[in-house]
């Protein structure tokens, strides 16, 4: 597991003065010069290595999803399918080293289909990202172990929404749902437990594609 940087420095330190309490024990005259200097040389290492964690897991996303991908969009209600059209999507590097292009095309006409998103890389140690749709709405997006995820309300509806890359290909979906619960059970005291309410949303749609390299 992973130290935070923070907590990590807060126990060099600790550690420090405590080798420092132990030395004044046996000699009142020891400098304490020689622990200062670890400390700032073990944040030095920890920064380094942050940086070097930073640039890895840019060089995973979204470098490695570069390039254009197409596939079939599916819409489903319920158990059914709905709807069916052709969609691609292209993430290509921008001139601005902080964004890339993330495209998104529905349907035959690539002209009238076309979303001219760009996605933002605002701080990818916290795999924090932004899809930027360039209309004023902008939603930040989330990076985990190869799956890009975001939460948002539009007009009532609570939509669930991932890119999940695996193997060759890029797994669209998203999942839709009002945000009337559907119901609310708990809320209650068992014994000597009391149990917290918990509102159960429904979902209405979902959307699917296998996206392919072109």
């Amino acid at each position: 597991m992973k130290i935070p940087f923070l907590f990590a420095v807060v126990l060099i330190v600790l550690s420090c003065t405590n080798k420092i309490a132990d030395s004044g024990k046996h000699n009142s005259t020891t400098k304490t010069s020689t622990p200062e200097i670890a400390i700032t040389s073990t944040m030095e290492t920890l920064q380094e290595k942050a940086k070097r964690d930073t640039t890895e897991i840019d060089k995973l996303f979204p470098k490695s999803w570069e390039g254009k991908w197409g596939g079939t969009l599916e819409i489903f209600k319920g158990f059914r399918k709905g709807y069916e059209t052709p969609m691609e999507l292209h993430i290509l590097p921008d001139a601005d080293s902080t964004k890339y292009s993330w495209h998104i095309i529905y349907g035959e006409d690539k002209v009238e289909g076309l979303r001219p998103y760009d996605l933002h890389i605002i701080d990818p140690s916290k795999g924090l990202y932004k899809v930027d749709e360039n209309n004023s709405i902008a939603i930040e997006t989330y990076y985990f172990a190869d799956k890009f995820v975001s939460l948002f309300e539009v007009e009532g509806s609570l939509l669930l929404s991932s890119v999940e890359k695996r193997g060759n290909q890029l797994v669209w979906e998203i999942f839709a749902g009002n945000m009337e619960p559907v119901s609310v059970t708990g809320d209650t005291i068992m014994g000597t437990d009391t149990i917290s309410p918990v509102q159960t949303f429904p979902i209405n749609v979902m959307q699917r594609a296998l996206l392919g390299r072109m």
